[in-house]
């Protein structure tokens, strides 16, 4: 990030004796500062993740998932499985969403 290489040059700049060490704290602050939005913003992705998951009828069941070994031997992403907790497809699901939404 733009503000850890601010806050090394900074540094650089105390050791050499051109910065006070003002500017070394005022680095500091704003590199904290910008690692702190960062984990925030990666926080509020994960909540939506979730919420989206549950929006789309849940998760999955353990039994579902592929095994770990399977998974790191794959190249590509894993498929999606093929029925939901309740026994219906993606597609199946999503049908009744849309004819539920029409007769509102």
């Amino acid at each position: 990030m733009a503000s850890e290489r601010a806050l090394t040059l900074a540094n650089d700049r105390y050791q050499a004796g051109i910065a006070s060490y003002l500017e070394v704290v005022t680095a500091q602050s704003t590199a904290l500062s910008e690692e702190r939005s960062a984990v925030q913003i990666f926080t509020r992705r994960m909540a939506a993740s979730v919420l989206l998951i549950k929006a789309l009828g849940g998760g999955w069941r353990p039994a579902d998932l592929p095994a770990a070994d399977a998974i790191t031997s794959r190249k590509g992403s894993p498929a999606l499985p093929e029925t939901l907790d309740d026994g219906q497809t993606p597609e199946s699901r999503a049908a009744t969403r849309r004819s539920r939404s029409f007769r509102s």
